[in-house]
């Protein structure tokens, strides 16, 4: 019930702020209808009470505006932000006296808060008393050093005191460079219009100012401070040092500027120096919330957590309508506790600002890395929705994707993330996972390498490298990979377990095994090391062992699809058909979702086949098709009419083996007539032994289930016996595919020895991919003949192959 509540309050909160965006776009009515519908389901919203109010406000119905607004209040009275509004109203209706209790009370909320105190002070102008006004609007500097509004407020206090507030800008206000014309006398008024242009996003022009003002006075601290900040947004960090340090000289007991110094140092990766400057800053004014805040970020950059989180809290202590100082708080409680910790302090974040893109995403990745992807989907939406633009965005959003296993929707978002900032490491190693997941390897490889050469260090990039090369047999390269990471990170379960795949793939078994012990060792409940293991075991043969630590996994309560998919393979292993095959159909949330809705039948559930027609289709590729025909005669027996779909090479053979069934040819589009309404069910060839072979004593001793054309096989038997006598024997003894750990389960003829030496045996080559160079081997080793047959395709022609391997005496 919980969990229903809290998306019901989400799709409000969407509901909402999808209004206050028709609203910023001019569509007043449209919103005002939405903010009414969402009242109607809930009276009792907070959220919608304060948004309708505002929308009277802005229609000019200041009366009806302070009534809901007033409602709102009643409803959350400690929120600052309402009480600040209805102060606005009331200012607007003329009533400056109920608007200063407002805002008094919003202050009381939050602190030292820039937009309260201007408020505070505009309201303060209109009852004439100047001195306060002016106290509210240098206390906001002091919190702000460059709000406009509070710039502004005190231009309007100078100019009741008669002082001189000439524009910054006279006319004809440039001299021959294009910079503003200035005497000493406009300066103030010059900084306070830069400003303006700053924060309206004229950057340029503000510079230009401020450049103006210093060659008049080269050592102006407010020019060279401002100046040093839009040299820093800029990107030029360095720069932008030099413009703090100078400003410094002038007005070294500046926090502020202190501060500014910090970021433009942080930026150029100086945390030592950032750190001193962050000090510096709260030491002058240890009520500075933002130097709290930015101290914190340094200190969490030299792993000084205990620090960090000190910081973060008295940040938030100072100014608790801040934001960041949540964001940070929550991301660094959950790095050092894990779990839910941090997740209550990034949900207040997204409450303080619930159009914040970034605060959206924070919450969503948390979400995310708490396998909470339904919880953070509605949250990156918005996000997407809000900022498409911002690379941190694009890069959550393919996260999650990536978890809900949309790796190729996924890749796209990381792509445009790349687009947005190409040295994004966490895009880049992202980039490189999904590649991964898609079986592009080779792709994967540089995207990995760009991203540890963005970060060097990450250890992200570093486990997937492991990871990758190891996919591509490039063992020694994974190998060096995984033994780096673990040099930087010796506790890190992930490259234990990475490690133990590529020691597996190598079939060093013993080692992989320590490996896979050691994931297990530092997080009891990793799954894929558990999976690993368990995997190594069944191709040791050890059952029984795998079987146990499935069910293991399995316990920690994750419906893992893998896992129990691999569990079904180990009972089938064991013999323990009926619960075995249950759980094989779990490989269809696996490796075979991308299929399994190739068809719009419903599946066949051991129902009675008479007077039925089904569909029964191919899988995992050609030999699996082959090796799971096994039952299809039984259903062909069963049923009225039965449909097969099987890999092009295999029709005629099927044709041949199951003449009353219709056999079509695998396409990209399935045939027309697979497709008919007629059809009642639909089967995969896998599917059907747990209905039809629940044990091993269903299976029928029949001699083969496959037919080979007859005259081909006689014609066959008559050119084998001409290659001498005694018993024909067909060898194959590998897979076209070979990696390591194959290897481990395959032969090499070489090792032939003891049936190579027996007498009597005349051998033919059934291995259908290139093998001259190992029998020309194995002829030289042991003086025998393998006969070889090239005018029958052993690969692409599955019929003259099976009319081959039918002429043999054995295989």
């Amino acid at each position: 019930m919980g969990n229903e509540t809290g998306n019901a309050a989400l799709d409000l909160e969407q509901i909402l702020i999808a209004a206050v965006q028709l609203q910023q776009s001019g569509d007043l009515k449209g919103a005002v209808e939405i903010y009414r519908d969402v009242l109607q389901v809930a009276p009792e919203n907070a959220n919608a009470h304060h948004l309708l109010g505002l929308a009277a406000a802005q229609a000019g119905n200041l009366e009806v505006a302070a009534q809901v607004l007033e409602r709102a209040i009643a409803l959350r009275a400690g929120e600052a932000s309402f009480h600040l509004d209805l102060g606005r109203v009331l200012r607007a209706a003329g009533k400056p006296d109920a608007a200063r209790e407002h805002f008094q009370r919003a202050l009381d909320l939050d602190p030292g808060s820039p937009g309260g105190l201007v408020e505070m002070g505009n309201a303060c102008l209109d009852g004439g008393d100047a001195r306060a006004a002016a106290q509210c609007f240098e206390s906001a500097l002091a919190a702000d050093a460059i709000d406009v509004a509070a710039i502004q407020g005190l231009k309007k206090v100078r100019s009741m005191a008669g002082a001189q507030t000439a524009a910054a800008l006279p006319a004809g206000g440039t001299n021959d460079e294009g910079t503003p014309k200035l005497d000493k006398a406009n300066i103030p008024a010059a900084i306070a219009e830069a400003v303006a242009l700053q924060q309206g996003g004229r950057a340029d022009a503000a510079a230009a100012i401020y450049r103006a003002v210093l060659a008049l006075e080269p050592g102006n601290p407010d020019a060279l401070n401002l100046l040093g900040v839009v040299t820093h947004e800029q990107g030029k960090h360095k720069a932008a040092v030099q413009l703090f340090k100078r400003a410094l000289q002038r007005a070294g007991g500046v926090a502020m500027i202190h501060n500014n110094l910090g970021l433009a140092l942080h930026a150029q990766g100086k945390i030592a120096e950032a750190t001193r400057s962050y000090e510096k800053a709260v030491s002058l004014d240890p009520n500075m919330a933002e130097a709290n805040l930015n101290l914190g970020t340094a200190y969490e950059n030299v792993k000084d957590f205990a620090a960090a989180q000190a910081c973060y809290r008295r940040a938030i202590e100072l100014q608790p309508g801040f934001a960041k100082a949540f964001q940070n708080l929550g991301k660094l409680l959950h790095t050092l506790h894990g779990g839910e910790a941090g997740t209550a302090e990034l949900e207040r974040a997204v409450a303080l600002v619930p159009l914040s893109p970034v605060a959206r995403v924070d919450l969503g990745s948390h979400l995310l890395r708490l396998d909470r992807a339904a919880a953070a989907q509605p949250h990156l939406e918005l996000a997407l929705a809000l900022a498409p633009d911002l690379p941190e965005v694009q890069n959550a959003y393919g996260w999650l994707l990536q978890k809900n296993g949309q790796h190729q929707a996924a890749l796209a978002h990381y792509e445009r993330a790349c687009e947005l900032r190409p040295d994004y490491p966490e895009a880049l190693n992202n980039r490189g996972a999904a590649l991964n997941e898609l079986g592009r390897f080779e792709e994967a490889v540089p995207w990995l390498e760009k991203a540890l050469d963005a970060k060097p260090g990450y250890l992200e990039p570093i486990v997937n490298l492991s990871v990758v090369l190891n996919n591509l047999n490039r063992y020694d390269e994974a190998i060096g990979y995984a033994r780096t990471g673990l040099a930087r990170a010796p506790d890190s379960h992930e490259l234990w377990n990475s490690s133990g795949c590529i020691y597996r793939n190598l079939a060093q078994f013993d080692v992989a095994e320590q490996h896979f012990k050691r994931a297990l060792e530092l997080k009891p409940d990793f799954l894929d090391a558990l999976n690993n293991e368990a995997l190594m075991l069944r191709a040791r043969g050890r059952f029984g062992d795998s079987e146990k630590l499935y069910r293991e996994a399995l316990k920690l309560g994750k419906l893992d699809a893998v896992l129990r998919w691999n569990l079904g393979l180990a009972l089938i292993s064991q013999g323990k058909l009926q619960e075995g095959w249950a759980l094989y159909e779990f490989r269809w949330q696996t490796i075979l979702r991308d299929i399994a809705r190739r068809f719009p039948q419903p599946w066949w559930s051991g129902e009675p086949l008479a007077g039925k027609r089904i569909l029964l289709r191919g899988e995992q590729g050609v030999g699996d098709e082959i090796m799971f025909a096994n039952p299809v005669g039984d259903i062909v027996a069963q049923a009225a009419e039965c449909l097969i779909e099987v890999d092009p090479r295999l029709v005629t053979l099927f044709e041949r083996s199951f003449p009353r069934a219709k056999v079509f040819a695998r396409t990209d589009q399935p045939a027309p007539a697979l497709l008919e309404p007629g059809i009642d069910y639909q089967a995969p060839f896998g599917n059907l032994f747990r209905w039809v072979r629940p044990t091993v004593d269903a299976f029928p001793p029949q001699g083969g289930y496959l037919r080979a054309a007859a005259e081909r096989t006689a014609a066959w038997r008559e050119r084998l016996a001409q290659q001498g006598k005694g018993l024909i024997v067909g060898i194959s003894w590998r897979s076209r595919l070979r990696t390591h750990l194959r290897n481990a389960q395959f032969t090499r003829l070489p090792e032939w020895r003891a049936i190579f030496s027996i007498p009597g045996l005349v051998f033919v080559n059934l291995q259908y991919d290139e093998s001259r160079d190992e029998i020309a081997e194995a002829e030289r080793l042991f003086g025998i003949r393998i006969h070889s047959f090239d005018e029958v395709d052993l690969l692409n022609d599955l019929d003259g192959a099976a009319a081959l391997t039918a002429a043999c005496d054995l295989v």
